[in-house]
């Protein structure tokens, strides 16, 4: 059975900004589309810290930010932002 993928207005206003390089879109679609099937078997993520299940998958300096609740079978995409300082801190 796949996971639901729910986006956040975080992660479409990430995707339309002034500098976000449009050539990791077609990654990124193709990332999210194994998440669809199975988000625990995706490569180069990496946990978070804080005992939470958010994971964050690196394009170029760019994040996508996610988390993913097994009971319900959803995947949050939460942010797509410029790996900054404060890029964890939210």
């Amino acid at each position: 059975m796949m996971y639901t993928i729910i986006t956040e207005k975080k992660y479409q206003r990430g995707k339309r900004a002034k500098g976000f390089p449009k050539r990791y879109l077609p990654e990124i679609e193709e990332y999210v589309a194994c998440l669809e099937d199975n988000p625990f078997q995706v490569r180069n993520a990496k946990k978070l810290a804080g005992g939470c299940s958010m994971y964050r998958k690196r394009f170029g300096s760019w994040r996508l930010i996610y988390s993913v609740d097994k009971k319900t079978r959803t995947v949050v995409l939460s942010d797509l932002c410029i790996r900054s300082e404060g890029t964890y801190r939210r």
